[in-house]
């Protein structure tokens, strides 16, 4: 008999009223005993009662006319005798309630007073089967790191803040293996011992093992309940069935039961779903996570310093250029905010001045020269000879040539100054 436990099978508390209809629908036939039907009997008067079947309950409620009943345990059967002979309600699986029973008439709607009741009943384990069942679901991401720029230039010793952006995005949820924890309870309703000789399960359709703290067989005694457990697993998360049968010997029967398993009620275990994002040091800088992904984030990061030569930073995904000259320089605007004299009126001639001024200044502190003699010679010899009021003055062909070599030789030095050509710049320009 697979137990609901007391009463569960209706929800109702025993001592309300008996008025539940039979989650079985009877079979009526107009004779027939327990004897007949080869169970035990519990014979009880017509009136309103609670009778005991050992140490099980069934609680009868009747006008007289009509009868309405309930049992902690499951009954095969209620016989209704009256003066006129006996009704036989057969439930086939067993219920624990039912309600209308009446004895026989000689027509509808001419009620007899029911003289007795017997309730036919057998002595079947209580089999209870209760199930969990879980599974990951892992989220494996995609990430990438971009700096801003692929390729630098820098003095020896310098390091510069470069822009990074790490994307991040779902590449896919996939579900693992579906494991499910099964409690057996196994509990004895009858008076006498209950000898269980088998224990078979399927899960998935497939047979498993059930483990009890003891070797088979088992010697449950009345109201005594052994709990045994089973452990199984499915590939996939999936709907499934747990089928559990006993083998008895003795007075007491054996009894199976079926219960669901259904993945949408399983328990889901989240892997990943949240995931940090590193720096190229592996220094954490934020977190993502599936909801809210694609998703980008921006930082910064310290690049350098490096020895003179070329290195390819595989870590960065950066190319750096290390000049080896020595030393390194500064753009003519640095010496202008360090210099005492005031820079001349702006113009051709004033900005080759100032490249000149800066490209020499450079040299004193320790920059190498790189081949920039020629321009720093071409330059002074033109800043000597012409005043900018002549160069200005200039209103011919001859004249565009030189302001045009003015403007080359700015070019030339600027490059230098500003770390494009030559050491590479310092780390304050």
């Amino acid at each position: 008999m697979a137990s609901c436990g007391a009463f569960a099978c209706q929800g109702d508390d025993p001592a309300a009223p008996a008025r539940a209809a039979a989650a079985v629908a009877p079979e009526r036939v107009t004779s027939g005993s327990c004897d007949q039907f080869g169970m035990r009997e519990l014979r009880a008067d017509a009136t309103a009662g609670e009778h005991a079947m050992g140490s099980q309950r069934v609680v009868v409620e009747s006008d007289g006319v009509e009868l309405s009943w309930r049992s902690t345990l499951g009954v095969d059967a209620v016989v209704v005798t009256g003066s006129r002979g006996s009704n036989a309600y057969l439930y086939r699986g067993e219920s624990r309630g039912d309600q209308h029973l009446v004895a026989p008439t000689e027509s509808a709607g001419d009620g007899h007073a029911i003289e007795r009741v017997s309730f036919c009943y057998d002595w079947e384990l209580d089999v209870e089967v209760a199930a969990s069942a879980s599974y990951p679901r892992q989220t494996r991401w995609a990430i990438s790191r971009t700096p801003a720029e692929r390729s630098l230039r820098l003095a020896r010793g310098q390091s510069v803040q470069v822009p990074f952006e790490i994307a991040a995005q779902v590449a896919s949820v996939t579900a693992g293996p579906m494991t499910v924890s099964i409690a057996v309870s196994l509990t004895n309703p009858a008076p006498v011992p209950a000898r269980i000789t088998g224990l078979e399960a399927a899960v998935f359709d497939s047979a498993v093992e059930v483990r009890c703290d003891s070797p088979l067989p088992l010697i449950v005694t009345e109201d005594q309940t052994i709990v045994c457990t089973i452990e199984a697993s499915s590939a996939v998360p999936r709907d499934g069935v747990v089928r559990v049968t006993t083998v008895t010997s003795g007075p007491v029967g054996a009894a199976s039961t079926t219960i669901a398993i259904r993945r949408d009620s399983a328990r889901v275990d989240v892997v990943d779903d949240c995931v940090a994002l590193v720096d190229h040091r592996g220094e954490r800088v934020g977190t993502t996570c599936a909801a809210s992904a694609p998703d980008r984030y921006v930082y910064s990061a310290l690049v350098g310093p490096y020895e003179c030569g070329h290195h390819a930073d595989s870590a960065l995904g950066i190319e750096i250029d290390v000049p080896c000259g020595r030393g390194c320089t500064r753009s003519s605007d640095y010496w202008r905010r360090n210099a005492t004299a005031k820079p001349g009126a702006p113009g051709v001639h004033a900005d080759l001045a100032a490249e000149y001024t800066a490209a020499k200044a450079n040299l004193a502190s320790g920059a190498s020269r790189d081949g920039l003699e020629p321009a720093l010679e071409a330059a002074s010899a033109v800043l000597s000879t012409y005043t900018p009021a002549e160069l200005a003055a200039f209103d011919s062909p001859a004249g565009n040539a030189l302001r045009a070599q003015f403007r080359s030789l700015t070019r030339t030095l600027r490059d230098f100054n500003t770390g494009k050509t030559g050491p590479g710049p310092c780390a304050e320009t």
